[in-house]
């Protein structure tokens, strides 16, 4: 099983104390964006260096062998989800993570849990024995980020969308369908209530933490997050997209309309690449700067729209060291535009464009491909 790197000094403190919430428990960044990014760019890669988040779509990148797959995290309860989910798959059948993680219904999370434990390090299964209240629940919908959405659901959608509507919604057959009966409801409320619940305080508060706002200039998040889900939802059926299935219902996909993790056949490819894995707990800058691997792809999440533009050029030249020629670079914009001003990558802004169009979320502005100059 692969070992966590503890390059915090804090880790084993923070981890034992509990107090560092999972910020995301689901992805909400669409992995078939990397899987088409990767084949327009190369028919193979062989190391892979990934934000980890919930660690769903660093995982899934296994469902193609690697020579070696770095997943590196600041925040450690997201590197204890993840170290979790690894152990999962390694000693679950599908069905039975399935089961663990909340995407299917179930009376058996603690003997599942009990199945796993033993593959755990210390510090990892002494954040889950005191937090089992989350493994209990379903952990798929526990981060701080999921359980702001549950309530958004509770507490707006359920008084404009009724469970009628609701339905007719998820059963759409097209497109035309779908918009019809979306813009047969009190869209100004649901506007409205959208402009205060997903206001930059509201989700500093609950949601998001303020920090990940410093650079945000947008006067109304909410409104923009709206037209956002609108226009999708005039683009996309729900039934076949997970995030919005997830996001309207609170119950994830799960199947061929998802990504490999949550696919019977993805999964058991990812059990057999498991070793391939190498996790750091650490801020990545620091890793790239002690690392001596050489990357062919990079997927960096939304991290540029936490940084201000000095430290997003930075990082840029620094990854420019750590990437081999002609390697592939990918991240998401939100409210944040970042690109690097060297000459030493090459936006493919053709690509970039066609599968931002195809994005299966809608939060982000952007979805950015990148490639290393040959040097």
């Amino acid at each position: 099983m692969p070992e966590v790197i503890h390059s915090r000094e804090t880790f084993q403190q923070v981890v034992l104390d509990s107090t560092e919430h999972i910020r995301y428990s689901y992805i909400w960044e669409d992995y078939s964006l990397l899987k088409k990014a990767v084949e327009v760019h190369s028919s193979h890669f062989e190391k892979a260096l990934i934000i980890g988040g919930s660690g769903d779509n660093a995982l899934s990148l296994l469902a193609s062998p690697l020579e070696k797959l770095v997943i590196v995290d600041l925040n450690p309860a997201q590197m204890v989800l993840i170290r979790l989910k690894i152990s999962a798959i390694a000693r679950l059948s599908f069905e039975e993570f399935l089961e663990l993680f909340g995407y299917m219904d179930s009376l058996n999370r603690r003997s599942l849990f009990q199945k796993v434990s033993g593959d755990l390090d210390a510090e990892t299964k002494s954040y889950w024995q005191r937090n089992f209240h989350l493994v209990e629940r379903g952990l798929c919908d526990q981060g701080r980020l999921e359980a702001y959405f549950k309530k958004f659901r509770e507490q707006v959608l359920v008084h404009i969308i009724d469970r009628r509507k609701m339905n007719s919604l998820l059963t759409a057959q097209t497109i035309e369908e779908q918009y019809k009966i979306w813009s047969s409801l009190d869209l100004p409320r649901l506007l409205k209530e959208s402009e205060k619940f997903f206001s930059q305080s509201a989700l500093s508060h609950e949601g998001r933490d303020a920090s990940q706002f410093q650079y945000v200039n947008e006067s109304n998040v909410g409104k923009t997050q709206f037209y956002r889900l609108q226009k999708i939802l005039g683009k996309q059926l729900i039934r076949e997209n997970p995030y919005l299935h997830f996001f309207l219902t609170g119950r994830p996909l799960v199947g061929r309309a998802s990504y490999p993790l949550l696919e019977k056949e993805g999964y058991l490819h990812i059990r057999n690449h498991l070793d391939s894995i190498e996790l750091h707990c650490q801020e990545l800058g620091s890793f790239l700067s002690e690392t001596s691997d050489r990357f062919d792809f990079i997927a960096l999440s939304d991290i540029f729209e936490y940084l201000s533009p000095e430290e997003s050029e930075q990082l840029f030249e620094s990854l420019v060291q750590k990437t081999e020629n002609n390697g592939v670079l990918t991240y998401w914009s939100l409210f944040v535009e970042r690109w690097p001003l060297a000459k030493k990558w090459i936006a493919d802004k053709k690509l970039s464009a066609t599968l931002t169009h195809e994005d299966r979320t809608w939060f982000y502005s952007q979805f950015h491909v990148l490639s290393k100059a040959e040097s």
